[in-house]
């Protein structure tokens, strides 16, 4: 109350500002931010380096079969070297760390690309051709999902379980192609038990529709589920979603995540955290992604970097 009489006061009077900043100190951050500009600028470029030596191990792996995914996977026990090398645990101190780590994801998959061996979304999620077989458990909710998923199938085949689990379990025993789950109840957050299950039996989020009911008020979301990732085509019509699960113990911590998630021009529409399967197991965060720019070298840059990170699924939100 008595700061707003201030500014009343300022305004009416003789329009003064209510805090004039320091010149000087103004130009002295102009100069610094500057200095820093080009001391990452000097940081990229040592790093471009250090992976030209990395291609020449590349390359070798490369004539020998293995692939671009794999020789990630062999370089994420050997770059400690871009690891924070402060003790202390703040964000700010570990911006450079931060900044390197995105760097170096970037300019490796540029590099890798060069030599012909460009990366894609499938492989880091292995899909495979899924039967176009569907189970739930039937009420008019679910009734509603199915019509709603089955458009995206030429011939789709359903059956009918008593409870979630029969449903989840037919997928996960190669019984059935797909299962139709509820995921998301009012409000956003994910159903724990759902999760929880789909998590155990490592099923993978094909699709998620919003579900409304006879009397269009329900705020459900259903998902459909498979044994193996189907990776949706990208294209200018449709957003595509990666979620993901990250253990509150990963040495990647979650503002970490967040930070290269936006790095690579991805949006967080969404974080859960998402409570231990069981007594002494890990807390994890749930994660879902917009891809405004690229899953590749985000997908890269966890695959160096992320100790303990799930793809839970690649997806098309479809309403």
């Amino acid at each position: 109350m008595y700061l707003s009489k201030i500014l009343i006061m300022g305004n009416t009077m003789n329009e003064e500002r209510f805090f004039e900043p320091n010149a000087t100190s103004l130009d002295n951050l102009e100069k610094n931010l500057d200095s820093c500009k080009r001391n990452i600028q000097l940081r990229r470029c040592e790093i471009a380096f250090l992976t030209d030596s990395i291609l020449d191990m590349a390359k070798e792996r490369l004539d020998i079969g293995m692939s671009g995914y794999e020789i990630l996977l062999g370089l994420s026990d050997e770059i400690d070297y871009l690891s924070p090398s402060v003790s202390k645990e703040g964000v700010l101190e570990k911006m450079p760390d931060l900044m390197d780590k995105a760097a170096f994801a970037s300019i490796i998959t540029e590099k890798l690309a060069e030599i012909g061996m460009e990366l894609s979304v499938s492989d880091f999620l292995q899909a495979e051709d899924t039967p176009e077989t569907f189970v739930y458990v039937r009420n008019s909710l679910s009734d509603e999902a199915y019509d709603v998923f089955s458009q995206e199938f030429s011939d789709p085949k359903v059956s009918y379980r008593d409870s979630f689990r029969e449903a989840a379990f037919a997928v996960a025993d190669g019984k059935s192609g797909y299962c139709i789950l509820p995921y998301e109840e009012a409000g956003g957050a994910r159903i724990p038990g759902i999760y929880n299950l789909v998590a155990k039996l490592d099923l993978k989020i094909t699709a998620i529709t919003p579900v409304f009911g006879i009397a269009g008020n329900s705020e459900v979301k259903y998902a459909l589920f498979s044994r193996d990732f189907v990776i949706p085509k990208r294209d200018s019509e449709t957003d595509r979603y990666l979620e993901i699960k990250i253990s509150d113990s990963d040495k990647l911590s979650l503002s970490e995540l967040i930070g290269a998630a936006e790095h690579f021009g991805l949006k967080v529409i969404k974080i859960n955290t998402m409570a231990p399967f069981g007594e002494g197991e890990e807390k994890y965060y749930s994660i879902v992604l917009r891809e405004d720019g690229d899953f590749v070298p985000f997908l890269t840059y966890v695959t160096l970097f992320a100790s303990d990170l799930t793809p839970m699924g690649i997806y098309k939100n479809i309403e």
